[in-house]
């Protein structure tokens, strides 16, 4: 296709290896009920955020682990309950490591646990600050602090921005105790996109590519049964625009392994059925020649509750790409989702025209994406991946 035609465009609870020892009256311990979600914060090399996580760690996460008895004395307001604390301290272990309780104020000691968990966010930078994620989401929820979608939406958009977006993944994967589940059609979209990214920021590294791909499984397969267990799907009424932004991951991974040789039958294979799905599930639109589906009016920026401009277009972006690959690529059926691309590409235009000064932003992420670098890089001259986490080696 010419590229005219269509805009293409925590060190101070470090971790030991101790054991359960026998425990004085006021001693309580406890471990992890579920070995890869901690209770302690790892310590990072961000002095800011070990601050804010230790406050979280002594001030709400740690009290929740006390009996209550326990807990109300060391809450307690009277000078004879904060005696009796001085006189006989409530002491708690947790994962080997002692915490002495020192006399609490909820109303002048306990930060605002929503407003300390969005400081602690905003202050996750590199990849060790956001492995603290699920002990921070674990903990929040022991402590029965609820947080909203918008909050959890918040970390995704943070995690994405940073390229750490495995730190969601690898919380959906223990949503029983962050609260964490792909079940949002944005957080699943925004999860996939930042997945993709990856691939984009790879510049033809193979290896990004193929991480890539199994991250993307990994989301794919938690949608899947998360949806089942709660009982309801709301995907199904955005699954165009989550397997179009799936086909983008997978035909980029397929032309790179291909070019160095190690595609197979089964990738072209996998392929062809996304390409064969997308077709079904854009059918009545290409029949009907309207494409303005309750899909893409629910998510239309320009729309009441749509998406923000940068993830609509950036999504449809990928979308448009992806059929493009499958159709350089010569898959299958790949030639009847023309129209949807060029529908798709009049929609990504006008939402940035709508969306201007603004808009140039978004401009600059669809053409990011119209532009990733598909030729392999020689393995010498590629930099050193970060290693896959225990969930992308899933």
């Amino acid at each position: 296709m010419a590229k005219g035609s269509l805009r293409w465009a925590t060190r101070w609870l470090a971790p030991s290896a101790k054991g359960c020892e026998a425990f004085s009256p006021r001693m309580f311990s406890t471990t992890p009920s579920y070995a890869a979600t901690r209770i302690l914060f790892t310590p990072t090399s961000n002095p800011d955020l070990d601050a804010i996580l230790k406050t979280i760690q002594e001030k709400i996460i740690f009290p929740a682990y006390l009996p209550e008895k326990q807990r109300r004395l060391v809450f307690g307001v009277t000078p004879e309950q904060r005696a009796r604390l001085a006189q006989n301290p409530v002491t708690l272990e947790l994962e080997g490591v002692e915490h002495r309780f020192p006399p609490l104020n909820h109303s002048t000691d306990i930060p605002d646990s929503r407003k300390i968990f969005k400081e602690a966010l905003v202050n996750m930078k590199s990849r060790e600050d956001w492995a603290n994620l699920v002990t921070l989401l674990s903990g929040y929820k022991k402590a029965g602090i609820k947080l909203s979608q918008n909050h959890i939406a918040k970390a995704v958009r943070l995690a994405s921005r940073s390229g750490n977006i495995y730190a969601i993944i690898e919380c959906a994967t223990h949503a029983a105790a962050t609260g964490v589940v792909f079940i949002r059609p944005e957080t699943i979209t925004r999860t996939l996109a930042a997945v993709g990214n990856k691939i984009m920021q790879g510049n033809g590294d193979v290896e990004a590519a193929k991480q890539a791909l199994r991250w993307t499984r990994v989301v794919l397969e938690l949608t899947e049964r998360q949806a089942q267990d709660v009982g309801y799907n709301q995907t199904k009424e955005f699954r165009n625009i989550i397997r179009g932004t799936t086909l983008f991951i997978r035909a980029c991974h397929y032309k790179l392994l291909s070019q160095v040789g190690e595609a197979t039958d089964k990738h072209r294979t996998d392929l062809t059925d996304d390409v064969a799905a997308l077709r079904s599930l854009w059918r009545e639109a290409i029949e009907t020649n309207d494409f303005n589906t309750r899909e893409i009016q629910a998510i239309n920026p320009t729309s009441e509750g749509g998406w923000g401009g940068a993830i609509f277009t950036e999504t449809l972006a990928m979308n448009i790409k992806g059929m493009q690959l499958a159709q350089e690529l010569g898959i299958e059926g790949a030639e009847e989702l023309f129209p949807v691309m060029e529908a798709l590409t009049r929609l990504m235009n006008e939402t940035i025209e709508w969306g201007r000064p603004g808009g140039k932003t978004w401009d600059e992420l669809s053409n990011a994406v119209f532009d990733v670098v598909l030729e392999p890089v020689p393995k010498e001259e590629t930099q050193t991946h970060e290693a896959d986490t225990t969930v992308a080696g899933n």
